[in-house]
């Protein structure tokens, strides 16, 4: 499970995360903007497509070094 979370104290951590109910607010404007563009396929993924397992760690190496746009995918046949 890890260190206390009073051992973080000593060492002046701090812990942040959010919450999807943050953002409620904001619903309705997003869905009013989103749906749309969905519906009539206007939102494409940005994919970054690797063929085989053995180019998996060069795909592994770009996605830790931040050189993809968008998601890393290794493409492996079965």
């Amino acid at each position: 499970m890890g260190p206390h979370p009073g051992l973080w104290i000593t060492k002046r951590a701090t812990v942040s995360g959010l919450v999807v109910y943050d953002y409620e607010p904001q619903r309705a404007a997003f869905e009013q903007e989103f749906i749309p563009l969905a519906e009539a396929g206007d939102l494409v993924a940005n994919e970054e497509m690797h063929e085989g397992l053995a180019s998996a760690p060069e795909a592994f190496c770009r996605l830790m070094r931040g050189d993809n746009t968008g998601k890393v995918v290794v493409h492996v046949d079965s």
